[in-house]
């Protein structure tokens, strides 16, 4: 059966919004809950908002086929600083590109970003093409992708992803929800 026929009289309206605006809609009640990939314990002004985990993923490393931090049998941070970095653009809390960022930072260990991209589809094109590596959850990369790119987990260096439920302290799911 569809989804139509099995909840005939429910409505969707699914709004792609992330951050502050998500945020903002759900305060409003123009949405009635929000999936996120933000981490908001941290983000100023969010700490009204319930978060219930509803996916957790461990992080990993992209990498070419061939590539040498394949053969290292646990790869660091100071490792990845010597190769050039191929990132997501967007600097959501929690985004594996801002964590690692982060921890290079404090580290003191210089890098290179070769490429910034607003999506994982051409990062991980870029990175089986060899213009640099990435990080990204593992549920990001699919078996299609593995066939071109190599994945190193990182749960040593950086937390798990968490796709979360954000809702207000006071929201009540429909028996529909």
């Amino acid at each position: 059966k569809s989804f139509r026929e099995h909840f005939s009289d429910c409505s969707l309206n699914i709004v792609a919004q992330g951050g502050a605006a998500a945020a903002r809609l759900l305060r409003d009640g123009a949405l009635d809950f929000w999936v996120s990939g933000m981490d908001l314990a941290h983000v100023p002004g969010m700490r009204d908002l319930r978060q219930e985990i509803l996916v957790e993923s461990p992080r990993c490393l992209i990498a070419p086929r061939g590539h040498p931090l394949l053969r290292l049998d646990q790869v660091t941070l100071r490792d990845i600083a010597r190769y050039p970095l191929v990132m997501l653009s967007n600097a959501d809390p929690g985004s594996s590109a801002l964590l690692l960022e982060g921890m290079l930072q404090g580290a003191g260990l210089a890098y290179e970003v070769a490429l910034r991209m607003d999506n994982i589809e051409p990062v991980k094109k870029y990175v089986q093409l060899g213009l640099g590596i990435s990080v990204a959850p593992l549920y990001m990369v699919s078996e299609p992708d593995q066939r071109g790119l190599r994945v190193v987990p990182v749960g040593h260096i950086l937390p798990p992803s968490r796709i979360t439920l954000v809702t207000t302290h006071d929201w009540k799911p429909s028996p529909e929800a």
